[in-house]
């Protein structure tokens, strides 16, 4: 199986809130002529509370009012800046040529 193009996709399915922080649930994807190709899983880790409290003062304000906007777009912007701290290990990719897609599910 290969891809159509370089492009490699993140799709965050889920995110947990826990009592030690906040996991985010997901996987790589790239397209094919028949759909989607899993590539791998997202790295399960907790990211803890202090660090996005750290992380949340870089942040600006919310772009809408609606609750799942917001939260797609803190994981959003939470998961780039995963993708930045761990640098080339995802799939060789420099983080400077990761785009963020925000789709809200409806």
């Amino acid at each position: 199986m290969s891809c159509l193009s370089e492009i490699a996709y993140l799709n965050v399915s889920r995110t947990e809130f826990t009592k030690r922080g906040v996991r985010v649930i997901g996987q790589y994807y790239c397209l094919y002529e028949g759909g989607k190709y899993k590539l791998s899983d997202i790295n399960e880790r907790i990211v803890p509370y202090s660090q996005i409290t750290a992380f949340e003062t870089q942040l600006g304000e919310f772009e809408t009012k609606s609750i799942q906007e917001v939260v797609s777009q803190r994981t959003a912007e939470l998961m780039f800046a995963t993708l930045q701290m761990e640098g080339l290990s995802n799939f060789d990719i420099d983080p400077n040529d990761w785009e963020v897609l925000i789709e809200v599910a409806e």
